[in-house]
């Protein structure tokens, strides 16, 4: 009954000589989110075979959206974006999710709204989002308390667990979500720490991790050194991510813009 009323509502007809070259999932997207991120029946006969796409193209790719969650087809036969996916043109033309919401929609989807970051990368990849924007989405949630690193995964606040001690808090932020706040704290230093300032910016990325953990004001002093032991672990072993300039010993974050 679905594929049935995909296909009523795509009403496709014929096949022109260049849609084989189209991308049938960006088109189909690209002419969702430019009706207001739905469209009805009437709209799409009239769109589709406009732009040489036949059913058997676009069928699978509506139903595929169907499926994953990514649209909603109403008992009117109106085909619907998710929040998630309903987004404007990006700054280079091309139309992508928005991709912190796209984010959280994945988590939110997922077992315990937990995915390791291995998968959630690759997910976003298949998606056509790029490495850039994935990576700017992550450290947005990250510094606004939505996501919570544990280890490898990554799981979202309103499914984290609130309860348990300091200590098991800073202990499941994980080595991933310090290296996300050094990210986010060299973002805002126009993506570079010198030795000079690096006591205080660690003792500010520490108020910073206390806050996302909501250890509050009278944090306890051993969860509070261990933070920090971690941020100067970050530091110390910064990664591929980083360059260490020479002649002045700054730490730079790469592919950053000032």
């Amino acid at each position: 009954m679905l594929k049935r009323c995909i296909a009523t509502i795509l009403g496709l007809t014929g096949l022109a000589s260049g849609a084989a070259a189209q991308d049938v999932r960006a088109v189909v997207l690209d002419a969702l989110r430019r009706h207001d991120c739905a469209l009805t029946v009437s709209q799409a006969e009239a769109i589709f075979p406009a732009l040489g796409l036949g059913t058997d193209q676009v069928a699978p790719i509506a139903q595929a959206m169907v499926d994953a969650g990514e649209a909603v087809l109403t008992e009117d036969g109106v085909l619907t974006l998710s929040p998630a996916f309903c987004a404007a043109t990006s700054a280079d033309g091309q139309i992508e999710p928005d991709v912190p919401a796209w984010i959280e929609f994945e988590l939110g989807r997922a077992e315990g709204c937990r995915l390791s970051l291995a998968e959630l990368a690759r997910n976003a990849e298949a998606q056509g989002i790029s490495a850039d924007r994935f990576d700017a989405a992550l450290l947005d949630l990250a510094s606004r308390g939505r996501l919570v690193p544990e280890g490898s995964d990554v799981v979202h606040r309103d499914c984290a667990p609130t309860t348990g001690g300091s200590m098991a808090r800073v202990e499941a932020f994980g080595m991933p979500g310090y290296r996300a706040v050094v990210a986010l704290h060299l973002t805002g230093r126009r993506c570079r720490l010198a030795p000079a300032d690096r006591a205080t910016a660690v003792q500010e990325m520490v108020s910073e991790v206390a806050a996302q953990l909501d250890l509050g004001e009278s944090a306890p002093p051993e969860a509070l050194g261990e933070i920090q032991a971690r941020i100067e672990e970050v530091l110390e072993n910064p990664g591929a991510a980083y360059d260490l300039d020479s002649p002045t010993g700054d730490l730079v974050l790469k592919y950053c813009s000032p």
